[in-house]
């Protein structure tokens, strides 16, 4: 558990920048959703992560706080909300 804790801020920080990139990408071409498919798959895996140690570890909230941001991107990925329980 400790491991994942320590990695967690490097591994989102790389996830992040790919993220960044990918959002300019579309921002140049709204119509490609295989990019805004990429970026829900990376913060989809950044909000798991942040979920698995549980509330005690303080990430959770990032938890919760994407399931917002993974409701907008899958609109533009795939065209319709995620379906996932909150």
């Amino acid at each position: 558990m400790d491991d994942i804790l320590r990695e967690l801020p490097t591994e989102s920080a790389e996830h992040l920048d790919i993220v960044d990139a990918a959002i300019v990408r579309f921002d140049r071409d709204p119509t490609d959703r295989a990019v805004m498919r990429h970026v829900f798959r990376l913060l989809h895996t950044i909000k798991g992560t942040c979920g698995f140690p549980g509330p005690a570890s303080g990430v959770s909230r990032v938890d919760g706080r994407l399931l917002v941001v993974l409701d907008v991107d899958a609109l533009l990925a795939f065209g319709e909300p995620a379906p996932m329980a909150a």
